[in-house]
């Protein structure tokens, strides 16, 4: 079921706090190793404003999360509409003729459609997201891994290495950092579904309210 992979999506999220810890233990190894160098203040700004950007990456984690909960949140609320539908659809379809005759009712009857179809395709797309979590958190937490591996490379020859080689390897980690945060901003998206999962709820809402003026209109049991 949808909340179960939901859940599922949670729990695979987890695992990129371990990637992201490895990657801030070795620009604090860096760190200390710049921090031995009579020249330390001529990269001060340059690794803080690294460290700063590599921290900046937990909250696409927490992005998705929230996007997952407002998944959850708007499935349980389309499950309470489709209770009501279901009680509602045999008098709308028996009292066709009658319903024109209310004022706006056959209106609403049109945007209940459209809006139930719109919820379809909504959770089309945001299922097809829940199913690409996976292998984006596979991809990240290997690039990660290599990422971490390079900055202890430079670590480790940081105290002792000229000026203007560490200058070069630090600005080659400034590009390892900007692919991480394209990385985790295509996750944060989750496929471009994060417009689709955070009106879903909205679209669920409506409904309700189109429901309930149909009721009063039609004197649903």
């Amino acid at each position: 079921t949808l909340p179960a992979q939901i859940e599922a999506q949670k729990l695979q999220l987890e695992g990129l706090g371990a990637g992201l810890e490895g990657v801030t233990t070795a620009f604090d190894a860096l760190t200390t190793a710049v921090e031995g160098r009579v020249d330390a203040v001529t990269f001060e700004l340059q690794l803080e404003a690294l460290v700063a950007r590599v921290e900046a990456l937990e909250a696409s984690t927490s992005a998705v999360e929230d996007l997952l909960g407002q998944f959850e949140s708007g499935l349980g609320t389309i499950s309470g509409v489709l209770e009501e539908l279901m009680t509602l659809a045999p008098l709308l379809s028996s009292q066709a003729a009658l319903i024109r005759q209310f004022p706006g009712a056959e209106q609403q009857v049109l945007a209940l459609d459209e809006a139930l179809r719109r919820i379809e395709g909504r959770i089309g797309s945001a299922e097809a997201a829940l199913g690409t979590i996976g292998s984006s958190v596979g991809g990240l937490n290997a690039a990660m891994s290599a990422f971490a591996g390079e900055v202890t490379a430079v670590a480790n020859t940081a105290a002792t290495v000229d000026p203007g080689t560490l200058t070069a390897q630090l600005n080659g980690l400034d590009g390892g950092v900007t692919n991480l945060a394209a990385a985790f901003g295509s996750l944060a998206s989750l496929g471009g579904a994060a417009g689709d999962i955070a009106g879903l709820e909205a679209d669920a809402t409506a409904i309700e309210g189109m429901v309930e003026i149909l009721c009063t209109t039609m004197a649903c049991p």
